[in-house]
C-alpha cells in the first residue's frame, strides 16, 4: 500500500500488480472511512488482495456531517448531532477530489475508467444516497449501511434516482441492531426496505444483497473481502 496526495489530502492507495500511469485506463474504487477499511484490509491474506482496480482510501474528516444526508438529532447525548452535509460531500468528491486523484495518478482530470464508491456504516449510507445526487459512480458498495437513519426509508419512497446505470452491492448482517434500544434496532428491516426500494428503481439484476450472520462491527475484514471480490468481477 502507498500514500498519495490529492486536493491537499493524504490518501491511501492499493494498486494492482504492474500498474503504471502509462496504462492510461484503470478502474478506481474510492473507499470512504479508509481509516477503518484499510486497517481491515491488512487482515486479508496477501494472496486474496490482487485486484484489477485501484483502491483509493479516503480517511474520514467529520463523518457525522459528511456521511449523513440531512440533519438528525444525535442518538446519545455524548455525541454531536448528525450534520447532514452528505450532498455537499458528494459534490466535493465529484468536482474536487476525484479530478485531483485522476490528475495525480493519470495526468488528467477526466475519469480514466469506471469508478466505484464503497463505504461502511454511515459511509455505506451516503454511498447509496449518491444515487440520488450524481451519476459519476458505476458501482456502489454498502457494507452494513446505516439505513436505520431517521427519515431514510421515507426518502427512498418519495425520491427519484439520478444514477440509473449503477450496480449496487449491499452486505448486511442478520443481527444488525439486534441489541440496540434506539432507532438502530430497525437496522435489518431498514436494509430490507432499502433493497426493495432500489430494486424498484433500477433495472433487474442491478442490485445484489448478501446477508451474513454477523453484527454491525463483526468480521468487517471478511465483509470487505467479499465486497472487493464483487467489484473485481464487475470490472472484468
Amino acid at each position: 500500500m502507498q500514500t498519495i496526495y490529492a486536493a491537499g489530502r493524504e490518501l491511501q492507495l492499493l494498486a494492482p500488480t504492474g500498474f503504471s500511469p502509462e496504462m492510461g485506463s484503470c478502474p478506481v474504487v474510492y473507499a470512504l472511512d479508509a481509516d477503518i477499511l484499510f486497517k481491515e484490509l491488512k487482515k486479508i491474506p496477501e494472496e486474496k488482495k490482487s485486484y484489477g482496480f485501484l483502491l483509493v482510501g479516503i480517511p474520514s474528516g467529520n463523518r457525522l456531517d459528511d456521511y449523513t444526508p440531512w440533519h438528525a438529532k444525535a442518538l446519545h447525548e455524548r455525541f454531536a448531532d448528525f450534520g447532514g452535509r452528505g450532498g455537499e460531500y458528494l459534490e466535493y468528491l465529484e468536482k474536487t477530489l476525484i479530478p485531483a486523484v485522476n490528475k495525480e495518478l493519470f495526468g488528467n482530470v477526466d475519469s480514466p475508467g469506471k469508478t466505484a464508491l464503497m463505504g461502511h456504516s454511515l459511509s455505506g449510507l451516503v454511498g447509496i444516497y449518491s444515487l440520488f445526487k450524481t451519476e459519476i459512480f458505476d458501482h456502489i458498495v454498502s457494507i452494513s449501511g446505516s439505513f436505520w437513519y431517521e427519515g431514510w426509508t421515507g426518502f427512498l419512497e418519495n425520491s427519484t434516482l439520478v444514477n440509473r446505470k449503477a450496480s449496487i452491492f449491499i452486505s448486511s448482517g442478520e443481527d444488525e441492531g439486534k441489541d440496540a434500544h434506539d432507532i438502530k434496532k430497525n437496522a435489518a428491516q431498514a436494509t430490507k426496505d432499502t433493497y426493495k426500494a432500489l430494486t424498484g428503481h433500477l433495472p433487474q439484476g442491478n442490485v445484489e444483497i448478501q446477508w451474513n450472520s454477523y453484527g454491525h462491527h463483526d468480521n468487517i475484514s471478511l465483509k470487505l473481502w467479499e465486497a472487493l471480490t464483487y467489484l473485481d468481477k464487475q470490472f472484468l
